[in-house]
């Protein structure tokens, strides 16, 4: 079994951990100096915005069909 140290507990960081401790062969531990979801993505409004790179827009697209 790996194991996975996430650094981070922001949307991103959590989301990265949900999806690996899904799998059998890793073990996960999120590394945050506060609580987890409580820094900069608790102040987000959510927006993404329509600029960027052509991959970084064409994930934005992605994501808002989700």
């Amino acid at each position: 079994m790996r194991s996975v140290g996430i650094v981070g507990g922001g949307i991103v960081g959590a989301s990265v951990a949900y999806h690996l401790a899904g799998r059998s062969d890793v073990s996960v531990t999120v590394y945050d100096r506060g609580e987890l979801l409580g820094g900069i993505t608790s102040h987000s409004s959510g927006g993404l915005r329509p600029y960027g790179t052509a991959p970084a827009v064409s994930l934005k697209r992605r994501a808002v069909d989700l």
